[in-house]
């Protein structure tokens, strides 16, 4: 398939879905460097023009979700749970262009480590056994 087929069968509806979900992406400010992620741009992000990463629609993240095994979401927490999403990676790269003194850098990719504990995470759930691992690691 190609990787217009790919990016339209992401807004399929899953088979034992209910309720329609919204397919409509929205450009986020985050910047994409555009010439090292035409290397290896995942086949979401399909136009090697465009200058922003877009995230995903409603139906692409849960599909997505189903995807990974995750069985129990309730679809219509979705439209939501997208919001937070969106809202989480906004903040963060507005903390990592202060973090670096400037607004004229780009994202090369974004990269999802589910598996990793974070320091305190590994501390708090392995060390200390006060807390369970996040659920998402």
């Amino acid at each position: 398939a190609s990787i217009e087929e790919a990016s339209k069968h992401a807004q399929t509806p899953h088979p034992d879905q209910v309720i329609p979900l919204d397919t409509e992406r929205e450009i986020s400010s985050i910047p994409r460097d555009v010439a090292a992620a035409a290397k290896k741009a995942p086949h979401h992000q399909h136009d090697e023009s465009d200058s922003h990463w877009v995230y995903p629609s409603e139906q692409q993240f849960y599909n997505a979700m189903r995807r990974k095994g995750w069985d129990n979401v309730p679809e219509d927490s979705i439209p939501l749970v997208l919001q937070i999403h969106n809202a989480v990676n906004e903040g963060t790269w507005q903390k990592i262009m202060k973090w670096e003194g400037t607004d004229q850098i780009r994202l090369v990719r974004f990269e999802g480590r589910p598996r990793d504990l974070s320091p305190l995470a590994f501390f708090y759930s392995k060390i200390l056994r006060m807390y369970p691992a996040p659920f998402d690691r």
